[in-house]
């Protein structure tokens, strides 16, 4: 094979043929000459007697790998879409788990701040029952007189009062928590 200004000459199954080509492709034909060169040299004895019946089985052959390596692009391609497909429900589904895992959390922070906010009403009405007990051990001088209907000291009826209030606040606050985790199963 040979380049000669805008042509190239190239042997195929041992004939000279020249052919004209753009500057700057010359060894482009020439590979692709030699890819017909091969496709000649496996025809090997099955080669027909006129030139141009050759070169047409070479154009057959070589027409039939482009047609398989076809079929293998499109196989590949559909296998791509399929993992591309997949790859995007898999995003999908991430994405679907972190936003449930953001919900959790905040959920979880939430539900602390409310046991944090509940254990220091109960450390408030602890400290209010001592004082009550307190307070009633002072004014008791027995156990009847403790709970009679007519208490001598008029403070104690709004502190059972504040006290009940307290309890009842608290356990509302339990009934909404139990409420939102019943809920949240």
């Amino acid at each position: 094979m040979s380049t000669h200004g805008g042509q190239v000459t190239l042997s195929i199954g041992g004939r000279p043929y020249t052919v004209a080509c753009a500057a700057g492709e010359e060894d482009h034909i020439k590979r692709l000459a030699a890819l017909v060169d091969e496709k000649m040299a496996q025809l090997g004895s099955a080669r027909a007697p006129q030139a141009s019946q050759n070169l047409l089985f070479c154009a057959l052959l070589l027409a039939d790998d482009l047609h398989e390596r076809t079929a293998e692009l499109a196989e590949v391609s559909a296998s791509l879409a399929h993992v591309r497909r997949d790859r995007g429900a898999s995003d999908d589904h991430r994405d679907r788990a972190e936003e449930e895992k953001s919900s959790l959390l905040s959920k979880i922070s939430q539900l602390r701040a409310d046991a944090e906010r509940f254990s220091e009403e109960r450390g408030g009405m602890a400290a209010e029952i001592d004082r009550l007990h307190r307070q009633l051990a002072e004014q008791a001088g027995s156990p009847a007189k403790t709970f009679s209907a007519s208490s001598d000291d008029p403070a104690l009826a709004p502190a059972l009062e504040h006290f009940a209030e307290m309890l009842e606040k608290c356990a509302d606050g339990l009934e909404g928590r139990l409420g939102s985790a019943a809920a949240m199963h």
